[in-house]
């Protein structure tokens, strides 16, 4: 019979396609798994070294709004005491400006002693279903007129489509 007594949930974490960061509930970061060192673009020496509250992240939402320090999952966990589920996220690479999107989660831990609590952030990357989407959608999803200046490579299957879509959406 199995037991979960016997997985080494390290190696489990070390593994894992999705970033997990733990942080103690000052926000230092106490542990950060291969993935998170990834997609955040740091080393586990330069992330042990930061916190939360550090002027270093540059996270962005949705609308590419710069996130204030207070709206860093970690934070929102601390201040909330409560858990968040999938919220988006823009990581800003300083070096390049590329941004990296991420759904995060996060929880915390809390015991009756809350400096001995922390909060485990965890997060995939989303980048690409967020950044690939078709003529087709736009048309499909635009709350105003569409107009096409320059349409030399709309050709056959493409052109039907957008007579067809710009017919739907204009009556």
């Amino acid at each position: 019979m199995m037991s979960l007594k016997n997985v080494n949930l390290l190696h489990l974490l070390d593994n894992a396609q999705i970033g997990v960061v733990i942080h103690t509930w000052d926000t230092q970061v106490g542990y950060a798994n291969p993935a998170a060192l990834s997609l955040l673009n740091v080393t586990l020496e330069h992330i042990k070294k930061s916190s939360g509250l550090d002027e270093q992240w540059e996270f962005i939402d949705r609308q590419n709004r710069r996130l204030h320090k207070d709206e860093f999952p970690v934070n929102k966990v601390i201040r909330l005491n409560a858990a968040i589920n999938e919220e988006i996220v823009g990581i800003v690479c300083r070096q390049t400006g590329q941004v990296r999107w991420a759904k995060v989660s996060a929880y915390p831990e809390t015991y009756s002693d809350t400096k001995l609590g922390f909060v485990v952030v965890y997060f995939t990357e989303v980048t690409e279903q967020l950044t690939h989407f078709s003529f087709e959608d736009i048309v499909k999803n635009a709350q105003d007129m569409i107009i096409v200046t320059e349409a030399q490579n709309v050709s056959g299957l493409y052109r039907q489509r957008l007579s067809m879509l710009t017919m739907q959406y204009a009556g």
